[in-house]
């Protein structure tokens, strides 16, 4: 596969990247000017130079100790970051392609969904995870550039989901997401009915194999993880329960991104509808049903190796969803002109917003870890007023973090 930039196509898919990535730039650029900031696991890291392969990351483990020259781990912020973003970006721009041969330079809205969008905020906070984060995101779609050819199709979706579950097993359900879009795609918009069948028996049995092959050959249950015990059961059914809770909290408190994401949803199964060449009302079924699969997907896969917890970060794949549904409903749109524009009115509203709320999340970031550090410096300044005393003192920070909401410092004598 070759990138000839004499190519007026691969110039623009080279001008949608590079204004993705400036769009990602000048929305991060507060929480990657954050002087110092370590976030959660990042500050054990920090002090113990700890592998970030814990839960069978085998895969990022190695590429780290490759990147730092050395078994121990080295941060590289805001570098580690910037190459998550460029990651994603191509990520992104793969997912338009294969929905949409000629791409125009507004591709880069419905684009950047992915790496603006709330729930990846999370994952852009820490300084070693990132970028592993952001490679298991692109290796969920690498295998789609072989998909004219079956068996190397094959192996390479066998390869990627190996890859995917030894880097960041939370994007596990980007591959079968993309199976079922492209599998619609081909069979009531291109009427290849060989292709869709074709892609759904050969990516199932890829993905079969390679789940085999990693629960078999590479997964391990970690000892003393804090995420495996013995009520794991009822830790994923309680999951299953709060999942309505957890994916909806983000949205009740933002109207705003939730008119945003229904308009993708209405726009993909409109889009869908009218540019269907089969029955339209079996098209509208599918649309629907596809949305809810999906959805489904994207919620549930993770709990086989993640059965518990909420953050935010864990939804990586349907954030994923979000662009995917984003890029090729706004593709669909795309073929009428008046359909066109409102699309890209809708979705340049809609970035212009999440790019405010990515900055406004940095912004926030800093003045906290500001704060943070203030706090720390009291308790620094207290501790050597008793430098030289004969009494030994300890000192309880409560729960949560050093904030002012939890701070409850107390110092009292050993016993």
């Amino acid at each position: 596969m070759t990138f000839n930039l004499n190519n007026k196509q691969n110039k623009k898919l080279l001008y949608i990247f590079i204004i993705c990535m400036v769009i990602y730039l000048f929305s991060y650029a507060s929480l990657l000017t954050v002087d110092d900031y370590y976030f959660r696991d990042d500050n054990v890291r920090l002090i113990t130079g700890g592998s970030i392969g814990a839960f069978n990351r085998y895969l990022a483990t190695y590429l780290s100790y490759f990147l730092s020259g050395t078994t121990f781990t080295v941060a590289f912020a805001p570098l580690s970051q910037i190459v998550c973003l460029v990651f994603i970006s191509i990520a992104g721009i793969i997912t338009a392609k294969l929905f949409n041969k000629k791409l125009k330079l507004t591709a880069v809205f419905p684009i950047c969904i992915l790496g603006l969008f709330p729930f990846f905020w999370e994952n852009m906070s820490y300084t070693y995870d990132s970028i592993f984060m952001g490679l298991s995101v692109l290796l969920g779609v690498i295998p789609f550039l072989f998909i004219n050819n079956k068996w190397q199709f094959f192996v390479v979706s066998v390869l990627s989901v190996l890859g995917v579950c030894t880097t960041y097993q939370l994007s596990i359900s980007i591959y079968p997401i993309m199976v079922i879009l492209l599998a619609i795609d081909f069979y009531f918009i291109k009427l290849d009915n060989k292709k869709a069948l074709s892609v759904v028996i050969y990516s199932l049995f890829a993905f079969i194999t390679a789940l085999i092959i990693f629960k078999i050959f590479i997964y391990s249950v970690p000892e003393n993880s804090y995420i495996y015990h013995e009520n794991t059961r009822v830790t994923r059914m309680r999951f299953l329960m709060n999942l309505p809770f957890l994916s909806g909290r983000y949205f009740i408190k933002e109207s705003l991104l939730f008119i945003f994401v229904g308009l993708i949803y209405l726009m993909f199964v409109t889009g869908f509808i009218k540019s269907s060449k089969r029955n339209r009302l079996l098209a509208f079924i599918v649309a629907i049903g596809s949305v809810g699969v999906t959805l489904v997907l994207s919620l549930i896969l993770k709990i086989m190796y993640v059965p518990g917890g909420g953050q935010a970060r864990y939804f990586i794949s349907y954030d994923f969803l979000i662009m995917a549904l984003g890029v090729y409903g706004f593709s669909l749109f795309a073929k009428n002109k008046l359909m066109k524009r409102v699309g890209v009115v809708i979705y340049s509203i809609g970035i212009i917003h999440l790019s405010f709320m990515t900055s406004a999340y940095g912004n926030t970031t800093k003045l906290q870890w500001e704060y943070d550090k203030f706090r720390i410096s009291m308790v620094a300044t207290d501790l050597s007023n008793l430098i030289g005393k004969k009494e030994n003192y300890q000192i309880d920070f409560g729960k949560g973090k050093i904030q002012a909401k939890t701070i409850n410092t107390k110092y009292s004598k050993k016993t």
